[in-house]
Order: structure tokens, then sequence, then C-alpha cells
């Protein structure tokens, strides 16, 4: 079972002022994420961003690609941007269907194996740091 949460940044400065932390500058970041799948290479990574705590990597595979079977030795997310494939995740390769929408969190060392069906986009989030 997976579970995520949300928090307002009022709530974030709200905690931090609870704590006696200094409020910390805001700084919004856009990132030039491609909601649809155009022409291109079989497999396409682009960074949007790198930061000391994580990273965000946009996927797109297509024509049926595979980003074969590989561990990620930080907690990970996978989010559905476009196109549809599969995710498979662990020795017993439970299968998710990888579409918009579609949010997936790993933890470190979890196997996991992505096949386009025929294509598809999505959005890796690396957690780095501290």
């Amino acid at each position: 079972m997976t579970y995520f949460s949300r928090i307002t940044l009022a709530a974030a400065l709200a905690a931090s002022f609870a704590l006696g932390e200094p409020p910390q500058a805001v700084r919004v970041n856009r990132l030039p994420l491609q909601t649809k799948i155009q022409d291109g290479k079989d497999r396409q990574v682009d960074l949007l961003f790198d930061g000391p705590r994580r990273r965000l990597i946009q996927i797109t595979l297509r024509n049926g690609a595979v980003l074969s079977k590989h561990t990620a030795p930080v907690p990970i997310t996978i989010q559905g941007i476009a196109g549809r494939g599969t995710l498979y995740c662990g020795e017993e390769r439970e299968a998710v269907v990888l579409e918009p929408g579609v949010l997936v969190t790993l933890e470190p060392n979890v196997l996991h194996e992505i096949q386009a069906g025929p294509a598809v986009s999505f959005l890796l989030t690396q957690f780095t740091g501290n």
C-alpha cells in the first residue's frame, strides 16, 4: 500500500515558526514538463531539476522500449505524465499500469522495470539528501 501526503506552504511556514526556525526564502522553479509525447528517440531522458535534496527527471519511452530491471539507492516516486506503460516492481514483478495520474513510491533498492505500451512518459523524482 502506498501513502503520500500534501503539506501547504502556509503549514510548513507555521511549523518552522513553531520550532523557532527562521523561515526560508521561497524560490519557485518552473519546470519544462512535457505533457504530450512527440516524435523522438526510443528512450529520452530530460533532467528537469537537480537540487540538494531531490532530482526530477522526465523519461519518455517510445516504440515499446523497456527501461531494464534496476534498483535505485534512494527513495523515488514515479508519476505517469502521458501515454501508457507498465511498471514492474519487486522480485514478484507486481504490475502497475503507468498512465497519467498514477503516482507510485518506491523505497531504496526495490527492483523495478518499465515497459512502454507503446509509449509512456513519466516523472521520476529521486530524493537525494538531507
